[in-house]
């Protein structure tokens, strides 16, 4: 399960994995931030902030993470992982092969500064 709120006023949305992801959390996210990149032509951010990655819930829900990804990178200017997960901690290293979005890792308790460094130009 995923939390997410989109800051319409800085165009950055901030999800919290608070549970195993499901399918179903990527087709809620398209939902919210689809109109608002349509309107806008893009997002600023991106921010992935929860303590720990609670990984996928099964396969499908991965296939659903990547596809919500490829459809999405090119609309997405920067990406924070805020995280003290070991596995998002990796992800800017890994990310920057696959991702047109500028990625930065974050620890978990260092929201603000992930949130300064999205809108920052």
């Amino acid at each position: 399960m995923i939390k997410s709120e989109l800051l319409k006023d800085k165009g950055v949305l901030v999800v919290s994995p608070v549970g195993l992801l499901a399918a179903s959390d990527f087709e809620h996210l398209a939902e919210e931030i689809d109109p608002y990149i349509e309107k806008n032509g893009r997002l600023h951010g991106l921010m992935v902030h929860t303590e720990f990655f609670p990984g996928w819930a099964d396969f499908a829900a991965l296939i659903s993470h990547l596809k919500f990804v490829r459809n999405h990178q090119s609309k997405i200017e920067k990406v924070a992982a805020v995280s003290d997960s070991g596995f998002l901690r990796i992800i800017p290293s890994v990310a920057g092969h696959f991702v047109k979005a500028e990625v930065k890792h974050f620890g978990y308790h260092d929201k603000d500064k992930a949130l300064e460094w999205l809108v920052s130009r």
